[in-house]
């Protein structure tokens, strides 16, 4: 966690010192969603360039399947996923998560 936010955030050592969790989650919450933005924006440019030297007889794969994200969505809803992490949640609370 220390190298992360020092290393890759560049928090100075002082203001991670005095950081809260609830700060700390919402600082690496917004890292990765530039970080996303910067993936996407790049992948954007990638699919550009290739489209414009492809092959018109052949069929060109979507952005998605050209280069997945992990941010794209993967067809997972929101209640599923938070149905199977608290599963894991309550394995772990009952201490036979690695059982």
């Amino acid at each position: 966690m220390e190298a992360f936010a020092l290393g890759e955030i560049g928090l100075p050592v002082d203001r991670y010192v005095k950081t809260t969790w609830r700060e700390y989650v919402l600082i690496v919450r917004g890292f990765n969603r530039r970080r996303s933005h910067e993936f996407e924006h790049t992948r954007a440019i990638c699919y550009m360039i290739a489209g414009v030297n492809r092959d018109p007889k052949k069929v060109f794969p979507s952005i998605e399947k050209f280069w997945p994200l992990p941010t794209d969505d993967d067809g997972i809803d929101d209640k599923s996923e938070e149905k199977r992490l608290m599963g894991i949640l309550e394995k772990f609370k009952q201490g036979k998560l690695y059982k």
